[in-house]
């Protein structure tokens, strides 16, 4: 296609729309939407898209495909503004360029409405990228979040992090990561179209038809960078990266070698900073997204389970079905746990309600009971996991103790090669007693606190509808 100027391509490309509240078009909730976040290595026109997130998702809060790759600047360095997304040249360098990923990301967002927040910064540098790249540029309505959130909520703030911490309550980590601000900025809209006085809705309805050029583009490899974590989790691990509706080609090999990397840590329920570096690598650079990972993750069960799979479940203890379920669990092996759900359950101990603060109360401890004493430490096991704890199916220095009966069990002598202290059932008990007032007590000093510098706190942080939207 022939070269055209950037303004051209706004007017006849990229073109800005509003939500309103005066019913001027369709619903917003019933509109599909692309959220899109960049990296770039600066802000002049010679710099460079370095990273590229999409969230397609319909305004009523259904997510219907996501996209995110890091990109090969080629003529730019990736690592000029290191200090801001924490991206080195030797991360982006087997990355596709800007030209791949625009095509997908043109196919992707084909027929919705453009979505990011400031979307003045994202058109200028997917217009600049496409002209280079020689693409024609896509008509499509543009809409502002930033923009948006001004003329409709009161607040001190209006900058994403801000605004995430009304939407969700919890602050918005390590910004700068283009898929979870992708995925923060979609929240955010969604949020708005849900709790709007009357309902917001869409001007300059319809949209360009799309441009027909991006429709049969097949899928191509990614190089995704995870969103933030949210918890050391496995299962949590694998829902940071882009689930995509369709397999995308991954690099050959991958998928063996992350098998061969969870399998060191697939008993386990907490994964290490190491172990989990070494497993982002991977999947990064092999091009694993969401939906491969789980499906790698239902392997590392089966392999756990190995010839235990050709029993039939009666042959299962109590014991064994509670831990294929918590290690199903861990993984995020869905159709696993369902089964395993109805299994384990029946024949498990019924267990006292837990209130939401009682679960937290031992959050982040791990425990092992001796597994030469099958169900007679069950009690222990009840109590831990009522108030949060995680009962390991392997021994590792993050244990906190080993509860045992007798003596010179597997399980003992490792946990004295790992240096794990050794205490009976009525010691491990008074010491779970003890650690669960203590965290009582720190949680009424805490709440106290928050009661104190509540209102400051609220007026910071929480939005407002403002009683008439601005107009523009």
């Amino acid at each position: 296609m022939g070269r055209a100027t950037v303004n051209n391509v706004h007017a006849a490309g990229l073109m800005s729309t509003r939500l309103t509240r005066q019913p001027v078009g369709p619903d917003g909730r019933g509109v599909v939407y692309t959220a899109v976040d960049l990296e770039t290595t600066g802000l002049g026109s010679d710099d460079r898209i370095i990273e590229l997130a999409a969230v397609v998702f319909r305004g009523d809060g259904e997510v219907l495909d996501e996209y995110a790759t890091l990109v090969n600047p080629v003529t730019a360095r990736a690592s000029a503004t290191k200090w801001i997304h924490g991206l080195s040249d030797a991360d982006v360098a087997d990355a596709p360029p800007a030209a791949q990923a625009l095509l997908e990301f043109w196919r992707l967002s084909a027929g919705t409405v453009l979505v990011a927040h400031n979307l003045s910064f994202e058109r200028r540098f997917l217009t600049q990228e496409t002209l280079n790249a020689d693409l024609p540029m896509p008509g499509m309505l543009g809409l502002c979040t930033l923009s948006t959130s001004r003329a409709q909520l009161n607040g001190s703030s209006h900058k994403l992090k801000a605004l995430h911490t009304t939407v969700t309550g919890e602050s918005l980590q390590d910004a700068h990561i283009a898929l979870g601000d992708a995925r923060a900025t979609a929240e955010l809209l969604c949020w708005m179209l849900r709790e709007a006085p009357g309902g917001l809705y869409l001007r300059d309805w319809p949209p360009p038809p799309p441009e027909p050029r991006y429709l049969a583009l097949p899928p191509s490899r990614v190089v995704p960078r995870p969103a933030p974590a949210k918890s050391n989790q496995l299962a949590d691990f694998v829902k940071r990266f882009p689930r995509c509706r369709v397999p995308r080609p991954t690099v050959p090999g991958a998928a063996d070698r992350y098998i061969e990397l969870l399998a060191e840590v697939v008993a386990d329920e907490i994964i290490t900073v190491e172990e989990a570096g070494a497993l982002e690598a991977c999947a990064r650079v092999g091009g694993l997204t969401q939906d491969q990972l789980e499906h790698l993750h239902r392997q590392a069960f089966f392999i756990v389970l190995g010839s235990e799979a050709k029993l039939r479940p009666g042959l299962l203890s109590a014991a064994r079905k509670r831990d294929l379920l918590a290690l199903a669990k861990a993984l995020g092996a869905e159709p696993v746990i369902e089964l395993f759900t109805l299994l384990a359950e029946p024949e498990a101990e019924p267990a006292a309600p837990a209130t939401a603060a009682a679960a937290k109360h031992l959050k982040g401890w791990r425990i092992g009971l001796d597994h030469a004493d099958g169900d007679e430490l069950g009690h222990l096991r009840e109590m831990a996991e009522r108030h949060g704890a995680s009962v390991a199916k392997r021994l590792t220095k993050t244990v906190r103790f080993l509860a045992a009966q007798a003596s010179g069990s597997a399980d003992q002598l490792k946990a004295i090669e790992l240096g794990i202290p050794i205490v009976g059932p009525d010691k491990a008990e008074q010491i779970l007693q003890e650690a669960v007032a203590a965290a009582k007590l720190t949680d009424r000093e805490v709440k106290a606190q928050a009661g104190a510098g509540h209102g400051e706190h609220a007026a910071h942080e929480n939005h407002t509808w403002k009683m008439a939207e601005d107009a523009g």
